[in-house]
């Protein structure tokens, strides 16, 4: 066969030299460097039966993989493996390879193989697919710039100006769809209301309908005062509506006298119960209750699984008081608690403290609902029912004010 021979200072000079004068389809038959020099014999005539060129071997891999993803079947991918022959490479990426006997055999291996392992399953593309998702949510909204840059304002825009705010990455990212790229106050005010949405329960004013309110959260939270608000409320909403109070608490523990006292207030008894005993105080009961409970946190979860078998979750509602000002670390902890009973979240103290971006974010990422919002001066008109545009309003307040 026609061989060529080129000599040059380096392999890639005289690689295009071979190119120029055999074309891509030419093979390399031996490479050796004496004198300073390279070395390369080349050859553009291969009789097919000796290696098929790379062209062949790139469609037939295109052509299944075509397949593979139209039909989401197994696809087979082997094909007959060919020995190499020695010192023998094709330029365009084909390897010639000599028919022998370990040839023949390894053939007969792949295609034994054919439809076993070598073919993709179903779920590993589905796990491919997941995998290029989850980076491209990853990548989705990355500004390649320094944080010092950032924090002076140089490539900001809606998506950095809500991290900066104090808002989790997670929830920014969820909520990136709602940002706009181009103009920052738009795109700010775009997810702060799409946030607000998220976050607010569906008709709050539909709470005080509920037979059976449980008022839980930790210490210093305000429960008292709230369960006493939600039965003025209960009361200004439905005049016929006889409201009864009552306290889960251990028996032979000093008892909490803040329901008590707003009990004398606004001239309502206040029933005492024990956990053990707490399910026989509704059963009998043809009025709506709102209960505070007092006892340890960590055992109030099986309290009201009990309760919820004697009076059926669709008759109960509970609401976690959380203070203003509270950590995230809490919130998380609280919601925690009580996140198999569905429960609605009650933001009191907030005209002593502030509840922030970070803290609304584990609400968002818990999936937890606003339902109310109060103070912690006066029991009557102290309740708001949280509504989308008074959250997206204090939400805009709080972030210009940052």
């Amino acid at each position: 066969m026609p061989t060529l021979t080129v000599s040059a200072d380096d392999s890639a000079t005289a690689m295009e030299e071979i190119v120029q004068k055999l074309g891509e389809d030419s093979y390399i038959l031996s490479t050796e460097k004496t004198g300073g020099k390279i070395h390369i014999k080349a050859t553009n005539d291969i009789k097919p039966e000796i290696g098929r060129p790379a062209l062949k071997r790139k469609k037939a891999f295109q052509d299944a993989m075509t397949r593979a993803d139209n039909n989401l079947a197994p696809v087979d991918l082997v094909q007959k493996d060919i020995a190499l022959e020695p010192n023998i490479v094709s330029m365009s990426g084909a390897t010639p390879a000599k028919n022998n006997t370990s040839n023949t055999a390894r053939t007969a291996g792949a295609k034994h193989n054919a439809t076993g392992d070598y073919s993709p399953r179903i779920g590993e593309l589905e796990k491919l697919e997941t995998r290029l998702n989850k980076i491209t949510h990853m990548l989705d909204g990355m500004i390649l710039t320094r944080h010092e840059e950032a924090e002076l304002g140089i490539g900001r825009n809606s998506y950095i100006a809500m991290q900066q705010a104090g808002f989790s990455a997670e929830l920014v990212s969820s909520l990136r769809d709602t940002l706009n790229a181009r103009d920052e106050k738009l795109g700010c005010k775009s997810f702060l209301r799409a946030l607000s949405e998220k976050l607010i329960v569906a008709e709050p004013a539909s709470l005080m309908e509920q037979k059976h309110i449980f008022v839980v959260g930790p210490a210093g939270s305000g429960k008292s005062s709230l369960t006493a608000k939600l039965a003025v409320k209960r009361r200004e909403m439905s005049m016929d509506a006889t409201v009864r109070l009552i306290e889960i608490d251990k028996a032979g523990v000093t008892p909490c006298d803040g329901l008590k006292y707003h009990g004398r207030l606004l001239n309502m008894q206040i029933s005492k119960t024990t956990p053990e005993s707490a399910a026989e105080e509704y059963i009998d009961s043809t009025a709506p209750t709102i209960t505070d409970i007092c006892i340890n946190p960590h055992d109030i979860p099986a309290v009201l699984d009990e309760l919820e078998k004697k009076l059926g979750e669709e008759n109960m509602t509970v609401l976690i008081a959380l203070p203003g000002g509270a950590s995230a670390r809490l919130i998380r902890q609280q919601c925690a608690l009580y996140q198999s009973f569905n429960p609605i979240i009650a933001l009191t103290r907030l005209d002593e403290c502030e509840t922030g971006p970070e803290e609304f974010s584990v609400l968002a990422e818990m999936g937890m609902k606003i339902g109310v919002f109060t103070g912690s001066r006066g029991l009557v008109d102290s309740i708001i029912f949280a509504s989308m545009p008074a959250l997206a309003q204090y939400l805009e307040d709080y972030c210009s004010e940052e």
